[in-house]
């Protein structure tokens, strides 16, 4: 199942230091699009969101980080903070006793994330508004239970604690496998 997932404007001032702000947004304020209550508006609609079972076991979560104006495409700095163990959807999805337990946890871990990272071109020029894209992955190794990140040929070791520092721009998410008698999977 593929989610996009809409971050807050970024701000438009800076801070005492003429440095600009990077606000950061956890994964769940995001996600709460999908909860049924917040309603989204565009243009003359109001619509709510709701995951229906039986969910899949994976999720892909598609970060909306640029957007297109008039002029220019614009990208949102906005860091989304998460824990990789233990995202529980269950907040987002419509209870459907025949599926799954009302009130039980429906649990995912993070798998992959793909970073953005923009590299200003020229660092002599001040404002030269030119930037390099890059873009890492970082993944988790399963066998060994840890992280690693990817870019071109170059693979690194990671911290799961430092893995939303980045812009992340998509992630996937696979369901945890309960115990018999716990729900199904």
């Amino acid at each position: 199942m593929f989610l996009t997932l809409d971050l807050p404007a970024a701000p438009l001032f800076q801070d005492e230091l003429e440095k600009n702000i990077i606000p950061q947004v956890p994964l769940t304020t995001i996600l709460s699009k999908y909860d049924g209550i917040q309603a989204q508006e565009h243009l003359a609609q109001r619509k709510r969101y709701r995951l229906l079972h039986p969910l899949p076991p994976y999720l892909v979560f598609h970060v909306k980080r640029f957007s297109q104006n008039k002029f220019v495409s614009e990208r949102n700095p906005t860091i989304v903070t998460f824990d990789p163990n233990g995202l529980d959807v269950s907040p987002y999805v419509e209870p459907n006793p025949g599926e799954w337990p009302p009130g039980e946890p429906i649990i995912y871990d993070l798998v992959a994330n793909v970073v953005h990272e923009a590299v200003r071109a020229k660092e002599d020029v001040a404002d030269s508004g030119e930037e390099r894209k890059t873009w890492k992955v970082q993944l988790r190794d399963k066998g060994r239970d840890e992280w690693v990140s990817c870019q071109d040929l170059f693979v690194e070791k990671v911290q799961s604690e430092l893995l939303y520092l980045g812009e992340t721009y998509l992630q996937v998410w696979e369901r945890r496998r309960t115990p018999k008698g716990k729900g199904r999977a």
